[in-house]
């Protein structure tokens, strides 16, 4: 997701950039704007609070042609992300 933060005066400061799926928020760089060096949480209010959010790539599927090998791989980082992120759910 992409949105835009904002100061108390509602300027804009700065964009940010964060991963969603569905009301799962997972943050890796909100430090940067005093918030907690990782979020991991369902209905982020901090996140809820920026502007002009809008997914930051559009959604879409595996480009054709992808091999099983690249899937495999793929599948491989995914559960070391997974493995990585527990510690903070």
């Amino acid at each position: 997701m992409l949105g835009t933060v904002q100061d108390n005066r509602g300027d804009d400061l700065a964009s940010h950039v964060w991963v969603q799926a569905g009301d799962l928020v997972v943050d890796i760089a909100a430090d940067q704007f005093e918030q907690p060096k990782v979020i991991v949480e369902h209905l982020s209010s901090w996140h809820n609070s920026l502007h002009d959010v809008k997914p930051f790539l559009p959604k879409r599927d595996l480009a054709e042609g992808v091999s099983e090998a690249e899937i495999a791989r793929l599948r491989e980082v995914y559960e070391e992300v997974l493995r990585e992120l527990a510690p903070f759910r």
